[in-house]
């Protein structure tokens, strides 16, 4: 399968983050190396939904893809990022994010 895959890298777009949760299933590693594979920055897991466990011990229903309050923990994390980043970065202006494209 290796070198059958087509896509068209976004170089205005390398600097984005993704919030990913396995939600406490096996996906983690696959997403990373589908990340890794297309040149994309890793994505941010949520530390406490990282590790599988089937127990599901943050999420509220044992269909974790279900139930209120599931994607609490994404959000957060989420969040928490882009505080972070407004914290080190520079505000950007409509102006200065079209004159970057």
């Amino acid at each position: 399968m290796q070198g059958s895959l087509s896509y068209q890298r976004a170089s205005n777009h390398l600097n984005d983050r993704v919030v990913y949760t396995p939600l406490h299933g096996v996906g983690l590693p696959f997403v990373r190396a589908a990340f890794d594979a297309f040149g994309l920055p890793p994505p941010i897991a949520v530390p406490e939904q990282a590790q599988p466990d089937a127990a599901f011990p943050t999420t509220p229903f044992p269909n974790p893809e279900e139930g209120e309050g599931v994607w609490t923990l994404s959000m957060a994390c989420g969040a928490c990022l882009v505080r972070c980043l407004h914290a080190i970065m520079p505000v950007l202006t409509p102006a200065s994010v079209h004159s970057r494209a």
